[in-house]
């Protein structure tokens, strides 16, 4: 794994081709039943990805001990490698545009890790360039309903997620709402500005644009 992101953060999405074959093997390992977290007799192990987790995780034991009397479980993160790998190997194929490469395997982390915002909104995207937005709508209305310690920066790309595919499938309102409703968290954002202006085109009689991915930066900036 250390291989692989250093690849990556040296030569981006195209440094990762000489490191599938690793990953691929990482996650034909995972455990069968394998769970994010795992309780023991006396310690939890977090295996998941995001800290802000780690920490509510952590305080709800805290609490449920307290209010049972008891002493707290040791709360552990130890990063799993499963969903780690499920990622970087689903958003390299997603990159070269082989959707129905990296759907399996993104599809294969969403079930080892379900609340993974990562994994939600690259499985998402694989689905709406697939021309299957109808079906990435469940994921992000499911991770936004019932996930309280998402993080700002996570919640607002969820929203935009949803606001595109809501776009594709020309439900303009709801797209308009989403997307209005993930300014509320990342106000600055220019690529759902963007997005707001493009669907007020389309109210206005424009043809609809052939849908274009872009990369994080790109896209809060305003760059297409």
């Amino acid at each position: 794994m250390k291989a692989a992101y250093d690849a990556f953060g040296h030569g981006g999405f195209a440094a990762l081709a000489d490191h599938l074959a690793a990953l691929q093997r990482v996650l034909d390992h995972a455990p069968k039943g394998f769970q994010v977290v795992q309780e023991g007799p006396t310690e939890v192990v977090y295996g998941g990805r995001e800290m802000g987790r780690f920490l509510a995780l952590s305080a709800e034991i805290q609490a449920q001990a307290k209010a049972a009397g008891q002493s707290p479980k040791a709360v552990t993160w130890r990063q799993s490698p499963y969903p780690e790998a499920s990622l970087l190997i689903g958003s390299y194929y997603n990159e070269q545009r082989q959707w129905d490469r990296a759907l399996p395997i993104l599809q294969r982390g969403l079930k080892l890790s379900p609340a993974d915002p990562k994994l939600v909104t690259e499985t998402g995207s694989t689905l709406c360039q697939s021309r299957r937005c109808d079906q990435a709508l469940p994921l992000y209305a499911q991770i936004l309903a019932t996930d309280p310690v998402l993080s700002a920066q996570d919640r607002a790309r969820i929203l935009r997620a949803q606001g595109y595919a809501l776009t594709e499938l020309n439900r303009l309102d709801a797209a308009e709402q989403a997307y209005n409703d993930s300014l509320k968290f990342e106000p600055d954002h220019q690529g759902a500005r963007h997005e707001l202006a493009y669907i007020a085109h389309l109210r206005a009689g424009a043809a609809p644009a052939a849908g274009v991915l872009s990369t994080a930066d790109k896209a809060r900036k305003g760059e297409y």
